[in-house]
């Protein structure tokens, strides 16, 4: 029920729409049969994934394995037998560590890179203009 609950609030917060329809519990209950089955084929949902990854400014493959990964941990979450999701919450929360680490990992490669770069810009410039800037 909580790994249920949980996949369907992160499926919110992804997507900011909500999974099912119904107002009343039954009818959210009896909808949700095979909610993880359709989940990896909704491009909608897929598009929202890989939007909200694009904060991180990834290469698209990158772009396309995490996100395939997080869309795998939703569909788990969601999966309409509890026996077929996370063993505990322990494991869950490890994978999203995992995915969490990948993604600060490929951040700080960012910013390193951006460093190198406005770096080697820097002395190409001085390199380029050394007689204007020995005049100053």
């Amino acid at each position: 029920g909580n790994q249920f609950s949980l996949g369907l609030i992160l499926f919110l917060m992804i997507t900011t729409d909500s999974l099912f329809d119904g107002n009343e519990l039954m009818g959210i209950y009896r909808d949700r049969v095979d909610v993880a089955g359709t989940l990896l084929q909704q491009d909608d949902f897929r598009i929202s994934v890989f939007l909200r990854l694009s904060f991180y400014e990834l290469s698209e493959e990158r772009t396309l394995a995490l996100g395939d990964r997080l869309i795998a941990v939703l569909a788990k979450l969601l999966l309409g037998e509890q026996e077929q999701r996370y063993q505990d919450m322990a494991e869950l929360i490890e994978e999203l560590q995992s995915l969490n680490l990948e993604l600060e990992e490929e951040r700080e490669q960012k910013e390193v890179d951006a460093l190198r770069i406005a770096h080697l810009s820097y002395q190409n410039c001085i390199h380029s203009h050394k007689d204007f800037l020995n005049n100053i």
